[in-house]
């Protein structure tokens, strides 16, 4: 039985949550010194790039500000280019890209409701 709509946006607001709470009180430059925040922000931006994935077209669309391939594109670039990741560009992820998408996600789950029923 496929997952509903409903669970992969829940998957993205928690991982989103959790982002925010590895970060709690970190600079720059203590987040690069921080793998083990590191490591957890990558692993949710992971996640989030996997769900995105499965969000399907009609429901994307009722957030047309994200962009949703580059999400699995990046989830993408995380597993397979681990080696060449730019911390730099990991950190504007988190404060530029993340705050639209939480809302979005969080807007997009008051919208769904429970209306999903596993459709996929």
């Amino acid at each position: 039985m496929p997952r509903s709509i409903r669970l992969y946006l829940v998957d993205m607001q928690m991982a989103l949550n959790r982002i925010d709470g590895l970060l709690q009180g970190l600079d720059e430059a203590a987040f690069r010194s921080g793998s083990l925040a590191v490591d957890g922000v990558l692993f949710n931006l992971m996640t989030i790039g996997e769900a995105a994935k499965h969000i399907p077209p009609e429901v994307r669309a009722q957030a047309p500000a994200i962009n949703w391939s580059a999400i699995g594109r990046f989830r993408d670039f995380v597993v397979h280019h681990y080696f060449s990741l730019d911390m730099d560009k990991v950190w504007e992820i988190v404060h530029t890209d993340l705050p639209p998408l939480k809302a979005a996600v969080a807007q997009l789950l008051q919208e769904i409701g429970d209306e999903d029923n596993g459709k996929e």
